[in-house]
């Protein structure tokens, strides 16, 4: 299993937010969450959670960033 602290260990079983954890985005019944603590990326839909990343972003990853427009997706310049 992927290393997470136990603020994201808590949030995984029962729900319950920490300080570390920062709500990204909410749409309808979801919400994407990043623990500032361990760097993992949870997702939080109605009754069910899991962990999305625990990888923090490395240069190769930073290069490539999507972005949306009209659609698409294309490579920023870096």
């Amino acid at each position: 299993m992927e290393q997470i602290c136990q603020h994201c260990r808590t949030l995984l079983s029962s729900g319950v937010l920490s300080r570390h954890h920062l709500s990204i985005s909410k749409i309808s019944d979801s919400e994407l969450i990043k623990c500032d603590l361990c760097d993992a990326y949870l997702l939080s839909e109605q009754d069910h959670r899991e962990v999305l990343s625990t990888r923090p972003a490395t240069d190769a990853t930073l290069n490539f960033q999507l972005c949306t427009s009209g659609g698409s997706y294309k490579q920023l310049p870096h």
